[in-house]
């Protein structure tokens, strides 16, 4: 097959650049789980495609990409079955030539079962996380029916002495699993600003020949540390790396720029057609391919059981995970992580992810309490959630849990019965398929229309009514 080329992440700001950039790119990539909306209405996690967005992305005359930001591969957790089916369902409309996923966990288990991290967290860089790792990838590879790579992640963890090299890591992980390698040069710079390998010398102990893509992006300094946050325009010392590394790669098939939804705006169209114009510069640079050389691993697979995970993987990633959503960890491992400068990072991003998808589900409810209580406050009733609920990957599931929480709280707010109650009501609906019965004292539109303007509903009318929300009208869940 012939390369795809340049291009970048789809999000839906850059949408309508994308039907008008031409020649601009030649390829989008497309993580399916921003595609989706979760629903439990039948008790057990399923996933329903958002048609209209998928629709829009398939009509743009591009090459597409799946890059799954869901199904980890570093982890003891295998992928959710509902998750692959669908995936698999999209893949033929895509045409992607292959799938990627990230070489990392978001999921631990404990003696309650499977809890989220809320982050992409490192794997244990061991030869049992090697075998770990390349089963996971065969497994995904034969469940999907496409070759598969997988993404060199960010790890704002020291290097350990018990631990082989990234570079070691990432290289016998890809032999292992005779599968692909999706280079992201701004993880890997981000590593080397934050204390772990250099760049060069992680690129050097890959097998360069099976680096099929290549990710580049932007990030931004936080907490002391270099951050991938794809946030804006790709650093000066990212371009040189690729400079000196795509013409070393013979099978490259894609360069790929990864920004947020959130960050393109500010970037704005011309932004994201320099950063494409420098890639295409760089891509030029690199010996001509007709044909890449792509293939799915070799042999058979064999699921991942959760008994067959050695015992300090399941450790390293119980622990971990604790210790990253601010929950205590009692073990040797913990002790040592605890001194760790990231894992304090890992703590702050994942409690500002679940507080930014709180905002998202519940939005006037926050609205209402950043108005009254205060951001301080507020924070603080984050982090009391936090503390007994572990995380959830997708706004409604994470809101509705929040929403449960702050009902039990009997907080005394003017208007929050109302405001949460409806918002809640919306969710459940959505989210679970239930019809609620919300009561209200006050003109619901007024009080709506008050908090979009970011001031308290104070002088609304009086106006004892009731409103039945059900599925049927339920906005969906996302």
């Amino acid at each position: 097959m012939r390369p795809p080329g340049i291009g970048c992440v789809f999000v839906p700001t850059l949408l309508p650049f994308l039907r008008e950039a031409g020649n601009a790119l030649s390829v989008v990539e497309v993580e399916p789980q921003t595609l989706w909306e979760l629903s439990r209405a039948g008790g057990e996690p399923d996933y329903r495609l958002n048609r209209r967005r998928f629709d829009e992305l398939v009509a743009l005359p591009y090459y597409k990409l799946a890059h799954s930001v869901g199904m980890p591969v570093g982890g003891s957790r295998g992928p959710e079955a509902a998750q692959v089916r669908l995936l698999r369902s999209m893949l033929p409309l895509l045409g992607s030539p292959w799938a990627s996923d990230h070489l990392s966990f978001n999921a631990f288990l404990d003696d309650e079962g499977w809890k989220g991290a809320g982050f992409f967290l490192p794997p244990r860089q061991t030869a049992d996380g090697v075998q770990l790792a390349a089963r996971n990838l065969r497994s995904l590879a034969a469940e999907l029916e496409l070759p598969i790579a997988f993404e060199t992640g960010v790890n704002y963890l020291r290097p350990r002495r018990d631990e082989l090299s990234d570079g070691a890591y990432f290289s016998e992980v890809a032999a292992a699993a005779d599968c692909g390698i999706l280079l992201d040069l701004h993880n890997l710079w981000v590593n080397e600003c934050n204390g772990r390998c250099k760049v060069d010398d992680v690129i050097a102990a890959l097998p360069l020949e099976r680096i099929w893509e290549i990710h580049v992006a932007g990030g931004t300094d936080y907490m002391g540390h270099r951050l991938d946050a794809h946030s804006g325009a790709v650093p000066d010392a990212v371009w040189e790396l690729a400079a000196t590394w795509i013409p070393q790669m013979p099978n490259l098939g894609a360069l790929i720029f990864e920004v947020l939804d959130e960050h393109a705006e500010r970037l704005g169209t011309e932004g994201v057609r320099n950063q494409l114009e420098q890639m295409r510069r760089l891509w030029m640079s690199r010996e001509p391919t007709k044909n890449l050389l792509v293939s799915s691993p070799a042999g058979g697979f064999d699921q991942v059981a959760s008994q067959d995970v050695p015992r300090a993987i399941k450790d390293w990633e119980a622990t971990l995970g604790r210790l990253a959503i601010g929950w205590e960890a009692p073990s040797d491992l913990a002790a040592t992580l605890q001194d760790d400068p990231g894992v304090g990072l890992f703590r702050h991003l994942v409690l500002e992810a679940r507080s930014g998808l709180i905002a998202i589900g519940l939005r006037h409810t926050t609205t209402l309490l950043l108005l009254t209580l205060g951001s301080a406050a507020v924070e603080r009733l984050i982090s009391a959630f936090a503390a007994e609920t572990a995380p959830e990957l997708y706004a409604v599931a994470e809101s509705d849990a929040f929403a449960s929480f702050l009902a039990r709280q009997a907080l005394r707010i003017p208007f929050l019965d109302e405001v949460l109650g409806l918002e809640h009501a919306l969710i459940r609906a959505a989210f679970c398929g239930q019809t609620t019965t919300v009561a209200f004292t006050h003109d619901p539109a007024e009080v709506l229309s008050c908090l979009e303007r970011g001031r308290l509903p104070d002088e609304c009318a009086s106006l004892c009514t009731q409103v039945v929300i059900s599925a049927a009208i339920a906005a969906p869940a996302g």
